[in-house]
């Protein structure tokens, strides 16, 4: 079981409509890979397209070097695992399970073996007699997800499949099938739209946007070196501050009107007047009283106002207006020992220039909440 898949230049149209285009993508044997986006951005047309419910207009479709773009998705040999779960209502669990194994005609002491293996995995080995609407939520998930992997595919494609579960039971059902696809070393296309689950749960996640990747790399390069605003808006919560670039020896500045904000790079190819966005992440600001921001050679500090301050247990979320109808969020450490700041409070919002991110143009349709992006 290798499970290595490699999609070249994949593109769909309905129409006039671009579903897909030009997607390319290679894929290791064992790994995780999320599709991010939006609805309608791709990403579940790129997993039917490898699961064989839709044929590409053009591109491949390639599965440890067997070219799978003409083959029907029963003769693929790959998992499957569903939002709905998509159970036989009038089959028990163990005959769910065992079905991809009969349709493959495997003796019955193997299927009867293998179906005990994968209960077991999935820890329903007590509930093999059951029906399926004798089962909660998270228990139907386990029950396709050992379906899934019951006939020890190279490949299991997932798409939202945690989407209808609870916040507590989504958390548990994460973990488990990152353990489960690691320990059984399939490969896994995971569909999903909740950013925080592909930050979790994924080696690589490829964010689309409009029917094309975006941005395609670890969940550490996608949040901390954004290629560009949509991603960056998307990826995580954002302060997004927009603008040109000033005429600036070396290192160049942003004027938005309001403040200069020195980007911390060299002219890296920025010219006078281009429009750029600087992303600063909400962990990245201090907030401090005024007067009392450390002077850093490297630091940018704008006045503000602090307009909520809402306690969430290890942090404190502050929202802050600065001038001109800007807003920014911030998020500090409880422990911190600038203490709490109350709603209405003066104050100063600090970061290390070295902690902005310079992106290319500005974000589709204007910023949100003067600035903010989440």
């Amino acid at each position: 079981m290798n499970g290595a898949l490699s999609l070249t230049a994949v593109s769909k149209r309905y129409g006039d409509v671009v579903a897909v285009e030009g997607v390319s993508i290679d894929v290791a044997g064992g790994e995780f890979l999320t599709l991010l986006g939006p609805s309608g951005s791709g990403k579940t047309t790129t997993l039917q397209i490898v699961a064989g419910f839709v044929r590409p207009d053009r591109g491949t479709v390639v599965l440890d070097g067997r070219d799978l773009t003409g083959v029907p998705p029963h003769r693929r040999n790959i998992g499957m695992v569903f939002q709905n779960y998509a159970l036989f209502p009038h089959m028990t669990v163990a005959d769910n399970v065992a079905f991809p194994l009969e349709s493959r005609r495997m003796p019955r002491a193997e299927v009867r073996r293998r179906v005990g293996e994968a209960l077991e995995t999935v820890r329903l080995g007590g509930l093999a007699a059951r029906m399926p609407r004798q089962l909660s939520g998270g228990q139907q998930q386990r029950v396709a997800l050992a379906r899934a992997v019951v006939f020890r595919p190279p490949l299991l494609l997932m798409d939202e499949p945690l989407g209808a579960l609870d916040k507590k039971l989504r958390e548990r059902l994460q973990l488990e099938i990152m353990e489960i696809s690691r320990g059984l070393g399939v490969t896994v296309i995971y569909v999903t739209h909740d950013q925080e689950e592909a930050l979790f749960m994924s080696h690589r996640i490829a964010v689309y946007h409009g029917g094309r990747i975006e941005q395609l790399g670890t969940p550490d390069e996608l949040y901390e070196r954004p290629v560009s605003a949509f991603v960056a808006g998307f990826v995580g919560d954002s302060n997004m501050f927009t603008g040109r670039v000033d005429d600036g020896v070396s290192e160049p500045v942003l004027i938005d009107g309001r403040w200069p904000i020195r980007l911390g790079v060299r002219r890296n190819g920025l010219q006078a007047g281009a429009r750029v966005t600087v992303v600063v992440r909400p962990e990245r600001l201090r907030v401090n009283a005024p007067g009392a921001s450390v002077g850093a050679a490297r630091a940018v500090t704008i006045p503000g106002r602090v307009r909520e301050a809402i306690y969430l247990g290890s942090v404190r979320k502050y929202v802050i207006d600065l001038e001109g109808d800007r807003r920014v969020t911030a998020r500090v450490q409880t422990s911190d020992a600038t203490g709490e700041l109350a709603a209405g409070a003066p104050v100063e919002v600090t970061w290390d220039v070295a902690h902005g991110v310079v992106v290319p143009g500005e974000p589709e349709g204007g910023e949100d909440e003067g600035g903010v992006r989440r």
